[in-house]
């Protein structure tokens, strides 16, 4: 995990240089630091992202390779839907059209 820090020592310096004495500081650069520390805890690094990614790559490729399986299942189901149609269309014709040439030719 990726650590963003800062120079606790150079600040002191510099706030002693502005007028504070050592104490305080010492003082706020504690605070400072615990301060950046909290902001800091929640922050997602660029590998928490990369892990997030790939299971999200996973699990959309998961549900991709479902949702395809399924429209396979259904495109079969049609074919044979379209299939018992197509056999009863064909009877429906013999059956009409057979006793009308029947009469046609005798």
């Amino acid at each position: 995990m990726t650590t963003i820090t800062f120079d606790t020592h150079e600040l002191i310096k510099e706030l002693e240089q502005s007028g504070f004495n050592e104490g305080q500081a010492e003082g706020l650069s504690s605070a400072f630091k615990k301060t950046h520390e909290s902001q800091l805890e929640g922050l997602a690094t660029k590998h928490d992202i990369r892990e997030l990614q790939l299971e999200l790559e996973s699990k959309f490729d998961n549900s991709l390779n479902k949702l395809e399986s399924k429209i396979e299942a259904v495109e079969s189901k049609i074919e044979a839907e379209l299939k018992l149609i197509k056999w009863g269309l064909a009877l429906v014709i013999a059956v009409t059209v057979l006793p009308v040439l029947k009469e046609l030719f005798s």
